[in-house]
């Protein structure tokens, strides 16, 4: 079996990087209230000492959701998504290396989240849910992430199996990056994301999770979420151990299927994993190119003089 991953140039933070010569990493935090957080306003002080550790843990983005799990017909509101939103923001200014994403559906969210120093957007809808939503991105100059969402969790056993998903979700994803074409965003600021267990059933997650470079336009990023991998579990009983191999072979299935970006919940899951799955994508990179002994040098990193970790970080907003 011959790995191949495309290359694709994605603009974040005023810079190009390129993706595929390694896996990127990106940490996700839900601000959702709860009893998790014991109150309706997280504590953003508690939030950036948990985005700082999941940075030392091998994030390379950092993405806040401060609307938690929802689907198309329970949208999050600005006004509950903003007091929650913006205290960490402001917290976070300066004080983190990775580039923030805020995940959110609506315009007016995301266009205080770039005020506040995020860098991309996250929008699970692919632009479906606020008409407004592409027009501000683009004039925000902000990175974009297009998901695609069938409902919610809810949502699923009232829900029609599709006989071609795939290709459902396909056609949906290319809808979405219509319209934000069509809004002047270019497709170099554009990573799409299909939304694995989001209102999908365990087969139709199958199926996505071994296919994801069939879902998007050659050259376009593609960035799968495992922040919950139930479909590779057998009860959701599961223990530690076997939560850990589930996250370990989601990562190692989205990638070797295309993906350039992991959005996970914990880094330190799927880190190692990455890893060995880069190194067989590199050693398979010098084969192709007829280069004997490379396997035994590193590859070119996708840095910058002084970038650190050939990801796109940076100190300042």
């Amino acid at each position: 079996m011959s790995f191949q991953r495309s290359k694709p140039v994605w603009r974040i933070q005023g810079r190009e990087i390129t993706l595929g010569v390694r896996t990127y990493i990106c940490a996700a935090i839900a601000l959702e209230a709860g009893p998790s957080r014991g109150a309706e306003r997280p504590d953003a002080a508690k939030i950036l000492a948990e985005a700082q550790r999941l940075e030392e843990e091998g994030a390379d983005f950092i993405d806040i959701d401060p609307g938690g799990a929802h689907s198309a017909a329970e949208r999050p509101k600005p006004d509950d998504e903003l007091p929650r939103l913006v205290p960490v923001l402001r917290k976070m200014q300066l004080r983190l290396r990775a580039p923030l994403i805020v995940t959110t559906p609506n315009a007016v969210t995301a266009q205080r989240a770039v005020e506040l120093g995020a860098a991309a957007v996250h929008d699970g809808s692919g632009l479906a849910c606020d008409a407004q939503m592409a027009r501000a991105v683009n004039d925000s100059g902000a990175a974009l992430i297009l998901g695609r969402m069938r409902g919610g969790a809810e949502a699923r056993p009232g829900q029609e199996p599709l006989v071609n998903f795939s290709e459902t979700v396909g056609k949906a994803l290319q809808a979405s990056l219509i319209r934000a074409h069509r809004a002047g965003i270019d497709r170099r600021r554009i990573v799409v994301d299909p939304g694995l267990e989001r209102g999908k059933r365990e087969p139709e997650n199958f199926n996505l999770i071994r296919g994801l470079q069939k879902l998007a336009p050659a050259g376009q990023g593609i960035q799968a979420t495992l922040t919950d991998v139930r479909f590779l579990l057998e009860s959701v009983r599961a223990g530690d151990a076997e939560k850990r191999a589930g996250f370990a072979l989601a990562a190692t299935l989205a990638l070797a299927s295309g993906a350039h970006i992991l959005r996970v919940a914990e880094p330190r899951l799927v880190k190692l994993t990455a890893a060995a799955v880069d190194r067989i994508y590199r050693a398979d990179d010098l084969r192709g190119r007829g280069d004997a002994d490379g396997a035994k040098r590193p590859a070119a990193a996708d840095r910058r003089p002084g970038a650190p970790r050939g990801g796109p970080r940076s100190s300042t907003r």
